[in-house]
């Protein structure tokens, strides 16, 4: 489920992540040996695929510093696990790349020029081998009166939409996919706004977003990504929309936190002061402090530190933290507050309550044949059962 997507119905707790010292210690960058009293090795595996960071162990256990027998003091299923993963992405990587380069030199063609979000951005700017950063897909923001354009665009290469908003202010961004003849399948998230949340939708405009953005050389010439501030600042919602409206911890994926460090780690002095001001300004500092201490927890480092002190030291520095700490009738009010204009309210309200026919379909695939109103019963319905943890899903 995306965030702010359909958010009715509870869902259930987080599993228990026994390895998670482990996996930290290993991202640090030391080199700790296998436990005298070892998790075991499926669920070491489990957990790290599900933090993302199986290639980030193999680079960790192929360098071994500082230690280079750390790798002998590992069982061979764990490390042999890792270097699998790594060149089956590697093998990938080649592939999604071509495709991406191609999806976006069709979008320029049309005249449109998306920027290019999260881990895919990330990949290409940040990581010394694009296939250190494992993503499912990759996430383009087009601004709002590009929408549809960019949809055909996609359609015309054979994309298919997965899935999208409940009402055209309920969400702001469609999964679609394609499937190519040899059976590779390939994502594209197209957002026309920077979350599904309302309380980050609108903090910035696509062309604030644009000004401030920056070449992406390996992804072909008009290949973009967001600045590092922005990119730093949009990391952190996401976690927190997971947190917030997904489920407790989903956003505290370990990769997402690597980002964060990585990305902190890289910026200039000039580029901090500015992800303060922005932090600060758009009044989600406390939001902004909560994911940088959490990253800090678990891969410290001074830039990190320092980013966090400069936060707390702002007089801005607790907003945003009613979000954090809000009940659910709490929450769904700051959402819709967050709403520029009554008009747009009233159709987030009218997309909540009754969403259309085309997110029904999407909803219950299944049910083809079935009258609507019967599907929209199935929906509250479904709503008062708990769900799977997003975790497990």
């Amino acid at each position: 489920m995306k965030p702010g997507s359909d958010p009715i119905g509870p869902i259930g707790p987080p599993m228990p992540a026994p390895t998670l010292p482990l996996l930290c210690a290993l991202l640090r960058g030391e080199a700790p040996p296998w436990p005298a009293d070892p998790p075991d090795v499926e669920v070491f595996l489990r957990e790290a695929r599900y933090h993302g960071v199986m290639p980030l162990l193999d680079a960790q256990f192929r360098t071994s510093v500082p230690d280079p027998h750390v790798e002998d003091r590992w069982p061979d299923a764990v490390r042999h696990a890792c270097r699998d993963d790594g060149l089956i992405r590697s093998m990938q990587e080649l592939v999604y790349r071509t495709e991406l380069v191609g999806v976006l030199a069709a979008l320029a063609k049309a005249g449109i020029a998306p920027l290019i979000l999260k881990g895919t951005a990330l990949a290409y700017s940040h990581y010394p081998d694009p296939v250190l950063r494992p993503r499912a897909d990759s996430d383009l923001l087009v601004a709002p009166s590009n929408r549809d354009s960019a949809m055909r665009v996609l359609s015309a290469m054979g994309y298919r939409r997965v899935s999208g908003p409940a009402g055209a202010h309920v969400g702001y961004q469609y999964e679609m996919t394609r499937v190519d003849p040899h059976g590779a399948a390939y994502s594209v998230d197209l957002h026309w706004r920077i979350s599904n949340a309302q309380a980050f939708a609108w903090l910035f405009t696509f062309d604030e977003l644009a000004a401030a953005s920056v070449p992406v050389g390996a992804l072909g010439p008009t290949a973009r990504r967001l600045g590092d501030a922005h990119a730093l600042l949009l990391a952190l919602l996401h976690r927190a929309g997971n947190n917030v409206y997904v489920e407790r911890d989903f956003g505290d994926r370990l990769i997402w936190l690597h980002d964060f460090r990585v990305l902190a780690d890289a910026m200039s002095d000039d580029d901090l002061a500015n992800f303060v001001r922005l932090a600060c300004h758009r009044k989600v500092a406390a939001i902004a402090i909560e994911g940088l201490r959490r990253c800090a927890d678990c891969l410290p480092s001074p830039r990190l530190a320092a980013l966090i002190a400069d936060l707390e030291k702002s007089p801005a520095a607790h907003s945003g933290a009613d979000l954090l700490g809000a009940g659910r009738l709490r929450r769904e009010w700051l959402e819709l507050r967050a709403i520029p204009t009554m008009r747009a309210r009233l159709a987030y309200l009218a997309g909540r309550a009754i969403p259309d026919a085309e997110y029904m379909r999407e909803r219950f695939p299944d049910a083809r044949g079935r009258a609507l109103p019967i599907l929209h019963a199935q929906r509250w319905l479904g709503g008062l059962v708990p769900r799977r943890s997003a975790r497990g899903r």
